[in-house]
């Protein structure tokens, strides 16, 4: 972590973004682990699959003919990784590209757009059977999540919206990735843990830290 957050002290953001600048997370994982000489190494993630999975792919894949599938992510684990103008780019996409389908990650349950190529499958898709069809996209599209670390194993094309971390600090070594920054916003980045504050209501530290966090979200509504 970039601050010592155990007992909600949040640290000063120059503070967090001195500590963190130029870090990228998977090199300090691979140092710790004893693999990364620093050397042109590429750290990236690596997930397998098994033959079920494959097979499961080549069956989904099968359904794609000549379309363009587009997976989103626009929701992140902290308030300040919520990508807010989601939807209507997601129209303008389907007005220039009528052959694109969009497949959309989260909470939702219904499509937030009233088109058949608009698929809500966050509540439907398994974790493991999410990362493995993420193989069949042409773009993936989200905040600085678990999806877009995710895809970071992959040569699927990918935009990550950051606001938590740099671009670096995630997608240093990622093939195929293209980054979006907010202008103009001083806390970015803010270098926050990010937490669900709505599930850890059973521990007062931890209840006052999450509470410091999502009222530490200086930009509610970027634009």
């Amino acid at each position: 972590t970039t601050f010592e957050g155990r007992y909600a002290n949040m640290g000063r953001l120059a503070d967090r973004q001195a500590k963190a600048k130029g870090v990228n997370w998977y090199e300090e994982m691979c140092k710790n682990a004893g693999v990364f000489s620093g050397n042109g190494d590429k750290c990236l993630p690596e997930i397998y699959f098994t033959e079920a999975e494959e097979k499961e792919l080549a069956d989904f894949l099968q359904k794609k003919k000549k379309k363009r599938w587009l997976m989103w992510n626009p929701i992140g684990s902290t308030a300040n990784k919520h990508l807010k103008q989601v939807f209507p780019i997601m129209k303008e996409i389907l007005r220039k590209f009528p052959n694109s389908e969009h497949f959309v990650l989260g909470s939702l349950m219904t499509a937030p757009i009233p088109d058949p190529r608009v698929h809500v499958v966050g509540q439907h898709w398994p974790i493991r059977k999410t990362i493995s069809f993420m193989r069949a996209m042409d773009l993936v599209i989200g905040c600085e999540s678990m999806i877009l670390n995710a895809s970071g194993a992959f040569d699927v094309p990918k935009i990550g919206f950051y606001t938590h971390a740099y671009p670096e600090s995630i997608g240093k070594h990622f093939v195929n990735h293209e980054s979006i920054v907010p202008k103009n916003l001083d806390c970015c980045p803010c270098y926050l843990i990010p937490m669900n504050y709505i599930n850890i209501w059973d521990h007062p530290s931890k209840r006052l830290l999450a509470r410091r966090m999502h009222s530490a979200c200086m930009d509610r509504d970027p634009k």
